[in-house]
């Protein structure tokens, strides 16, 4: 894909001064009222290819003008890997090399069967791993690691690899405790450990996801786990607590109230009806 780019036109490389000189006309200007305003990296470079479409499309290339995620993806890398040549600054450099790992990661998030088929031996995942880390060794300070070392314990879950995704959980959770993604990682950390039987751990975990943000997508399941964490560590009254609670939570959900004559729990959500049954379950066995 590289060398298909290796020659490049005069009238391409002054494309590419004038974006340089773009980007380095945002990066010195110090002007609060007008830093908001400022075109990213990606803006500019996505708007240099929304030009060549322009161009492609007066010409009546119409056929070529219309791009999938896939073209687009390696027409803007190609794009980056020929700013590289025109040795930019380092910080134009840094950014473009995060840029890259980033449009890498895309491209795997839309792999097509052959990947989902290969799972942990996908050599796009392995290449993915090699760039995450390499990127947390080179430029540990980065504000962008969050994202980085988030998508590294992503990428090592889906090799298998429980005990370094973990790691990464907690390195990042303890540098970023407020972080976006805190309630999902609290979660995956709460279920690793809890597959490991590491069930006090498990349940701060779980526990922790509930006073996260953005939560609402992990808090039934967390509650219900923390009940499973509580059963297994014979705190059976808790257990029961925190089961009952949650079959409080489920019923208050729905858009119209049982009618408590004649009740059934199979008559809850369709989301719930196998959360629910498995919650009478464990319930009966810790009354008994």
């Amino acid at each position: 894909m590289i060398l298909r780019f290796m020659f490049i036109s005069v009238k391409l490389l002054l494309s590419l001064g004038i974006l340089l000189t773009l980007l380095s006309a945002c990066q010195s200007t110090t002007d609060k009222n007008t830093s908001a305003q400022r075109a990213t990296l990606a803006d500019l470079a996505n708007e240099h290819i929304a030009v060549q479409l322009k161009k492609q499309s007066d010409n009546g290339a119409t056929n070529t003008a219309i791009m999938n995620k896939a073209q687009r993806a390696a027409k803007l890398a190609s794009l980056y890997q020929n700013i590289l040549t025109l040795e930019p600054s380092q910080e134009v450099r840094t950014k473009i090399t995060y840029r890259l790992v980033q449009i890498d990661t895309q491209a795997y998030e839309q792999h097509d069967d052959t990947e989902i088929q290969l799972g942990h031996d996908s050599p796009s995942l392995t290449a993915l791993v090699t760039s995450y880390q390499a990127l947390l060794t080179r430029f540990p300070d980065r504000i962008e690691n969050e994202d980085v070392r988030y998508q590294l314990a992503k990428a090592l879950s889906l090799q298998g690899k429980l005990d370094e995704s973990l790691v990464q959980i907690e390195l990042l959770l303890a540098k970023y405790p407020h972080s976006n993604y805190a309630a999902e990682l609290n979660f995956r950390r709460g279920d690793i450990y809890f597959n490991l039987q590491y069930y006090t751990k498990a349940l701060i975990a779980y526990q922790a996801v509930l006073s996260s943000k953005n939560s609402s997508e992990y808090y039934v399941n967390s509650v219900y786990m923390s009940g499973w964490s509580l059963f297994k560590l014979n705190r059976l009254s808790e257990a029961d607590e925190t089961f009952l609670t949650l079959l409080d939570f489920i019923v208050a959900q729905e858009k119209v109230q049982p009618d408590w004559d004649n009740f059934s729990f199979s008559s809850l959500d369709n989301r719930y009806v196998s959360l629910v049954s498995d919650i009478q379950r464990v319930l009966s066995v810790s009354f008994s």
